[in-house]
């Protein structure tokens, strides 16, 4: 079993990202059965995205992967796992939190 830099195993992130999807989809039908409606149509307030990966382009990050991987490894790989793309977009993630985590207290553009 594969471990991304801080321990989590790579299959905890899939079941993480399966049980978001999961959970999203639940509380989108229970807004949709409790949102009072309004006139004739339904007022329902949804979450823009149920997308494990969505800080990054998936197709391009495969694209950039397989080349890199061409140009420094003998091995010709084929393939990217959906685990790589996860680990790289909890990084991605985690890399967008500690730029706001350390910026100074005052202005306004991060």
């Amino acid at each position: 079993m594969s471990m991304t830099e801080n321990g989590i195993s790579m299959r905890s992130l899939t079941a993480f990202a399966a049980r978001g999807a999961t959970a999203q989809a639940a509380a989108d039908r229970a807004l949709d059965e409790a949102t009072p409606t309004k006139g004739a149509r339904r007022e329902v307030v949804r979450s823009k995205s149920t997308n494990p990966t969505r800080y990054i382009n998936r197709n391009e990050c495969r694209k950039y992967l397989l080349h890199q991987a061409e140009t420094t490894r003998s091995h010709k790989f084929r393939r990217v796992s959906s685990e790589t793309l996860l680990a790289i977009n909890e990084a991605v993630r985690r890399a967008m939190a500690d730029t706001v985590r350390r910026l100074p207290s005052k202005g306004k553009t991060i």
